[in-house]
């Protein structure tokens, strides 16, 4: 994309390798964060 923005696929193309640091702690969702995830992913607008 021109304008530096990547799309979910271009983000998980496996091009890339995410590291999580050892000392990061752990993060539980709910219910509600996933949810709230989901529905941000689904209103994303399509980028052609």
């Amino acid at each position: 994309m021109l304008d530096g923005q990547k799309t979910i696929k271009d983000l998980f193309d496996g091009s890339r390798i995410f590291n999580i640091p050892k000392y990061q702690r752990a993060y539980a969702w709910e219910k509600e964060q996933l949810d709230a995830f989901v529905d941000d992913i689904e209103n994303q607008k399509r980028r052609q």
